[in-house]
């Protein structure tokens, strides 16, 4: 019962963002958790208030399909060069 509440709670947010932020939906990814991952105890009514959450991860760059050779600020962020 807490999964589907959890997937309806995350699909109800992606759907807001699809429909009224226009966000493309092939970038959003929704994933429930349930009872998996709890931040708090739900021993407690605030901790369980806690847990009632969505959470929304935000990438700088796209993984892309390619020749496998990354852009020079690709290889700069991860700490080394493209060039020999």
């Amino acid at each position: 019962m807490n999964y589907d509440l959890a997937r309806l709670r995350a699909d109800r947010v992606a759907s807001y963002l699809t429909t009224d932020k226009k966000i493309d939906a092939a970038s959003l990814s929704v994933i429930s958790m349930g009872e998996s991952s709890p931040v708090a105890s739900n021993g407690t009514e605030a901790g369980r208030a806690k847990n009632r959450r969505v959470e929304i991860l935000v990438y700088r760059e796209s993984i892309g399909v390619g020749s496998g050779v990354a852009s020079p600020q690709a290889a700069k962020t991860a700490g080394r060069s493209t060039t020999p």
